[in-house]
């Protein structure tokens, strides 16, 4: 876990932009504007699970 006081704690700029250069990412705030929730890789499109 990070410690927020130790220098190598990510900024909450720095994990936006890591996050958002990640392939497929989507930034939503389903829970309001102050709590960010970051899909990595989810389709926005859901097809049932054909197995």
């Amino acid at each position: 876990m990070l410690n927020p006081s130790s220098d190598n704690a990510l900024s909450h700029q720095d994990l936006r932009e890591l996050c958002m250069a990640q392939v497929g990412a989507h930034e939503t705030f389903p829970f309001g504007l102050e709590t960010m929730v970051f899909k990595l890789g989810v389709s926005e499109y859901k097809t049932p699970f054909k197995g």
